[in-house]
């Protein structure tokens, strides 16, 4: 897989609750290598693992985002996370 380097951060939110968080990829580590992190200027956050056999996703929606970005793009931008 062709992982590229985040250089120019475009989505900016304040994350779940880190307890939170752990626990939902502690449990996505067990299904594979790579987890798939997307965001957007929404509010919007989703994690995702994808293997042969499952696609597992879990969302989170209305969260606060920081008032110091001046653009309002609503796409999805995607970080890989690689264990």
């Amino acid at each position: 897989m062709d992982v590229g380097i985040l250089t120019c951060v475009q989505a900016s939110i304040y994350m779940p609750p880190l307890r939170v968080l752990r626990n939902i990829i502690d449990r996505m580590k067990n299904l594979s290598n790579f987890v798939r992190v997307s965001a957007n200027n929404a509010g919007e956050l989703k994690l995702c693992v994808e293997t042969d056999l499952v696609n597992v996703s879990t969302y989170f929606h209305d969260l606060d985002r920081p008032l110091w970005r001046e653009f309002d793009y609503q796409g999805y931008f995607l970080v890989l996370l690689v264990s």
